[in-house]
């Protein structure tokens, strides 16, 4: 399985689950940042990426290999495989509360 961190953001190889297939993209958003950044997937030529959702919002992406880019961060390979995205989270003891983490 591969695991792949991008910033704030952490792409996990996962076994192929039945979730909802929500688009087909040559190029993919997977996160906006906070400073207008984005972590942007790119699809191998000739190929797209597969966005998919499951009933509690988590978010997969099926690619035969792409690249993934942000401004501020290397760009990375990503194989061919069916990713969960996820997004780190920060706990907030003051107030309490599970925040995301924007880059």
């Amino acid at each position: 399985m591969n695991i792949i961190r991008h910033g704030d953001i952490l792409l996990k190889e996962v076994p192929e689950q039945k979730v909802n297939k929500i688009g087909e993209e040559k190029e993919y958003v997977v996160a906006h940042g906070g400073s207008g950044h984005r972590h942007l997937m790119v699809a191998e030529p000739q190929t797209l990426i597969e966005i998919y959702q499951d009933g509690k919002g988590n978010q997969f992406l099926r690619t035969k290999g792409a690249k993934l880019t942000h401004e501020e961060h290397e760009t990375l390979e990503v194989g061919s495989g069916f990713y969960q995205v996820i997004h780190e989270q920060e706990f907030d003891p003051f107030l309490e509360s599970i925040n995301s983490v924007r880059d």
